[in-house]
């Protein structure tokens, strides 16, 4: 952060994406809770949501986009 010197909308935008992120984890959590896949569902659906928050770090090259 010190090195980029972002502007204070680029933090209140970073945070508000960090908070949403968190509240849809949460909510996906409590889905699959109530959908009848007991407590270990929120687990799934985090590690399905981390891999595909790092499909999206892949260059366009990896991903199978053409270019």
């Amino acid at each position: 952060m010190k090195t980029a010197h972002p502007g204070p909308l680029v933090n209140t935008v970073h945070t508000s994406v960090i908070n949403i992120g968190l509240a849809a984890g949460a909510w996906f959590g409590g889905i699959g809770i109530l959908a009848g896949y007991g407590l270990r569902s929120p687990l799934w659906i985090g590690v399905v949501l981390a891999l595909l928050g790092l499909v999206s770090l892949m260059p366009r090259s990896v991903r199978g986009a053409a270019s």
